[in-house]
């Protein structure tokens, strides 16, 4: 079942075993904000790769 999607996140339902009972969790999960943080480690990661080969080409 998925709750609010209409205001960028989504709710997922999950049943969990909690000290040998069942019980139910309610996942928020806030795509705006993960494809923030995932933008963000490809910038970072873009960044670095670009300095490994400018200084690369520095030594050549």
């Amino acid at each position: 079942m998925q709750l609010g999607t209409a205001i960028g996140f989504f709710i997922k339902h999950r049943e969990v075993n909690l000290y040998g009972n069942k019980a139910y969790a309610y996942i928020v999960l806030d795509l705006e904000r993960k494809a923030r943080q995932i933008r963000k480690l490809f910038l970072n990661a873009l960044e670095e790769e670009q300095e490994v080969i400018f200084f690369y080409f520095l030594l050549v």
